[in-house]
């Protein structure tokens, strides 16, 4: 057997060095690696003084004459592009981490659910990923590169690979216990446990797409997991580092269904979880790793955008999701305050302004779509909605799997374009210049992206699309099991961790993330030779077939991507929820890697 990566786990992950491997397992897949990227699958998601944490002028000042300031990732600062009003990845002092306090959050979501199979999304995976543990981990907090995903071990210390690519064997943690309640009581972890939960993944949920190609699991011995695949796959490994894939004790199922509890072996134990109000953690002190720096995290359930920044700029939260409703604007207000760091998402994938329900006659003429896409004014939208930050032409597929540049509107595809009166007429062809649906919406951020929608379908098109809002738990549910009669809306961004996301799962004829119902045999057949095409260039060739189709039957209402930016503390340390084309990413989840995670005050 070829080795692929022999680290022991109390040598990969040493607080404050975070990711640090000397032979990190990268993505395998040929044209992922030589776009400089991973496919991530970044949902997605304090006023009193703290200690100043040093800039990039801070240490060319340092330069001259001076001590330098050492930072965590100072190698990685080179990513950043000067040209740019923030950086992509905010320099990490190298400080000696402090013990003690809650790490205090403003949550967008809602509880949706507990069971990891359930959906992709934060409200359903964040409270899973915040107490468990992956088999195999993310290079993540201040070591996060934000371009591309590098896999690590987690509750694998080493794994290795068959010279056919077919098998896979992993040297499992004889450390971990599941944390000391009922059922699991403490028990040891063992390779029957990711046994069982890869088994039930790969029968029923959102993340089956990722065990469809699994041969059979096999826990040889309470520390040896072995995984036999039917065929070779490049991007087998990074599936298994994310968020979809934690491990908990399945005798925990029931409790974790009925919204009770959920039980992992990682470094915060679940206190309560409240729907509508909170969530508490508190330590684990059996943590297998290393001690827990903080003490436990509180997580305050706020919907309301402007009062997740309210209670931020008050000093009542330590971090709060979205809260830049005004992109760079909202941003530099923040920053002139003094009490935050600002980072800049890379624009590399579309967000999905209208998710149609291709089963629904309404949307079945291409005629429909098409004029849907061409009556959206993009480059007026990313005005007046993002204040001019952000690219008004790319497909929801990242362009970087395809491109070597930032494609043009011609090559993104030919319904990106704007133009009203021909959108007209393709309605009137199509016999659905009277064209009615609902819209299910729920509360991100704002509803000016849903005025927005609204003025240009109702006003300019003419039509009437007639909105319904849900709570988040709702419309998710609907929607990530397509089961919405019509239409659901929001800036949707289905994403993915691999090519398959993008290029299988949510085009694929009855694929779980294929949640706009599109049948397209020709994709269908294209989306299977690319899952094991093992030369680079071929399979580029079939993501190019998928993306041309895509965009030529308009099957998504795809709108531009907007430049993104987030805030953090500058007493939260070794804390990133970074980016990805999908936006969800190892620190979306808030406190999945909390036992690195430390306050500075």
């Amino acid at each position: 057997m070829s080795q692929a990566l022999v680290h022991e786990a109390s040598e990969m992950r040493p607080v404050g060095r975070v990711g640090r491997v000397g032979r990190r397992a990268l993505i395998r897949g040929g044209a992922l690696a030589s776009a400089g990227l991973a496919t991530a699958a970044l949902f997605g998601c304090g006023g009193s003084a703290a200690k100043p944490v040093a800039t990039p002028k801070d240490a060319a000042a340092n330069a001259g004459g001076q001590t330098k300031q050492k930072f965590l990732n100072e190698d990685l600062l080179a990513i950043n592009d000067p040209k740019n009003p923030y950086p992509y990845i905010i320099p990490e002092p190298d400080l000696p981490p402090k013990k003690g306090g809650t790490i205090r959050i403003a949550w967008q979501y809602d509880i949706a659910s507990m069971d990891p199979t359930t959906a992709s999304s934060g409200s359903s995976l964040a409270i899973p990923n915040s107490v468990g543990q992956r088999l195999i981990g993310m290079v993540h907090g201040a070591r996060l590169n934000p371009f591309k995903i590098e896999v690590m071990p987690e509750l694998a210390i080493s794994w290795e690979t068959s010279p056919d690519g077919l098998t896979y064997t992993f040297k499992l943690t004889d450390k971990a216990k599941f944390h000391n309640k009922p059922p699991a009581n403490g028990r040891a972890f063992t390779a029957q446990d990711v046994k069982a939960v890869y088994e039930r993944g790969a029968k029923t949920g959102t993340s089956k797409g990722y065990f469809t190609n699994v041969q059979s699991f096999d826990a040889v011995n309470p520390t040896t997991l072995q995984i036999k695949l039917k065929q070779p796959n490049p991007d087998f490994l990074t599936p298994l580092s994310t968020r979809e894939s934690v491990i908990y004790p399945i005798e925990g199922l029931e409790p974790m269904q009925k919204l009770q509890d959920v039980i992992g072996t990682g470094p915060f134990i679940l206190k309560e979880a409240i729907r509508g109000e909170r969530v508490t953690f508190v330590k684990n002190p059996d943590f297998w790793l290393r001690p827990v720096l903080v003490d436990g995290s509180e997580w305050r359930i706020m919907p309301d955008q402007q009062a997740r920044l309210a209670g931020y700029r008050a000093g009542q939260f330590d971090f709060a999701n979205s809260i830049l409703a005004a992109g760079k604007a909202d941003a530099d207000k923040l920053a002139a305050e003094g009490q935050s760091r600002i980072s800049m998402s890379p624009v590399l994938g579309a967000t999905s302004l209208i998710d149609l329900n291709l089963k629904n006659p309404k949307f079945q003429d291409e005629r429909v779509r098409q004029a849907l896409m061409i009556a959206y004014d993009r480059e007026r939208a990313i005005q007046v909605l993002n204040g001019g930050h952000g690219v008004p032409y790319l497909q929801v597929i990242p362009w970087t799997l395809l491109f070597d540049k930032l494609p043009t509107q011609a090559e993104v595809g030919p319904w990106w374009r704007y133009d009203l009166a021909e959108a007209k007429k393709l309605l009137v062809a199509a016999g659905a210049e009277k064209l009615t649906f609902v819209l299910h919406w729920t509360i991100y951020t704002t509803d000016s992206s849903l005025a927005y929608t609204l003025d240009t379908y109702n006003k300019g098109l003419g039509i009437n699309i007639m909105p319904k809002h849900f709570d988040q738990p709702s419309w998710n549910s609907q929607w990530q099991s397509g089961t919405y009669p019509d239409a659901v809306g929001n800036g949707i961004n289905t994403g993915s961790y691999v090519p398959d996301g993008f290029f299988k799962w949510q085009v694929r004829t009855g694929e779980a993330q294929n949640r706009i119902n599109m049948s397209d045999p020709e994709i269908d057949g294209w989306s299977d030779q690319q899952t094991v095409e093992l030369d680079p260039k071929k399979r580029k060739e079939l993501w190019r077939k998928i993306w041309n189709k895509m965009g030529q039957k308009a099957y998504r209402i795809d709108t531009g991507a907007a430049q993104g930016f987030q805030v953090y503390s500058n007493w939260l340390m070794n804390f990133r929820t970074g980016t990805f084309a999908s936006g969800i990413s190892p620190g979306s989840d808030d406190i999945r890697y909390g036992d690195e995670i430390w306050i500075n005050k």
